[in-house]
C-alpha cells in the first residue's frame, strides 16, 4: 500500500462520518445492560422520564428515532433506588373495643416495602440524569408510604433515594 493510501484511508472514514454517514452503534458493556435497556415504560415500581435534547422533561423513555435523526448516539442515564428497604412508622387510629363497645386511641405499626421501587432518567448529562432519577424514585416511595398510611400528603426522610447506577448509554438504532 502506498504511503498516501495509508494516510488518506483513516481521513476518508472521518470525512464520511462528518459528512452525514450513518452513526455506528456499539452495544453497552454487560455491566450496564439493565441501565441501557430502552423503550421502558412507567409502572407502579418504576418511574421513567427523560430530558429531551430540546430541554423539555418528558414522561417515558426517549424516542430513539428522533435521537438518531439528530445523530445523537449516546445519552446519560441513571437508576435510583431507596436508601432503605423498608419504611416503618406508627400511625394513630381509633381502635374499637367490642367487649366494652367503645373507641379508644391506639397506635398501629405500619411497614412499607420499598425494595422494588426505582427511578430511571435519561438526560444530556449525568448530573441532570442523577437528580431526575432520584426524584422519580422518591415519587414511587412517597406514593407507597402515603397509600399504606391512607394519607394524601406525605414527606419523610426515610423514603429518600440514591443513585445506584449511572453512565452514558449508546442509543440502539430504531
Amino acid at each position: 500500500m502506498s504511503r498516501f493510501l495509508r494516510i488518506a484511508a483513516p481521513g476518508a472514514a472521518l470525512l464520511a462520518a462528518a459528512c452525514g454517514g450513518a452513526p455506528e452503534y456499539t452495544p453497552p458493556p454487560e455491566s450496564m445492560a439493565a441501565l441501557c435497556t430502552f423503550d421502558r415504560e412507567t409502572t407502579e415500581n418504576l418511574v421513567v422520564t427523560h430530558h429531551k435534547f430540546t430541554g423539555a422533561e418528558l414522561a417515558g423513555d426517549i424516542d430513539r428515532v428522533a435521537y438518531w435523526e439528530q445523530e445523537i448516539t449516546n445519552i446519560a442515564s441513571a437508576m435510583a433506588a431507596p436508601k432503605r428497604e423498608f419504611y416503618e412508622t406508627e400511625q394513630r387510629q381509633d381502635c374499637f373495643n367490642k367487649a366494652g363497645n367503645y373507641y379508644y386511641p391506639c397506635k398501629v405499626r405500619v411497614t412499607v416495602d420499598l425494595r422494588s421501587a426505582r427511578g430511571l432518567a435519561r438526560a444530556h448529562n449525568l448530573n441532570v440524569a442523577d437528580e431526575t432519577a432520584i426524584q422519580n424514585c422518591e415519587q414511587v416511595t412517597i406514593k407507597r408510604a402515603a397509600d399504606a398510611l391512607e394519607t394524601q400528603l406525605f414527606l419523610s426522610g426515610e423514603t429518600e433515594c440514591e443513585v445506584i447506577d449511572n453512565g452514558y448509554c449508546p442509543i440502539p438504532p430504531p
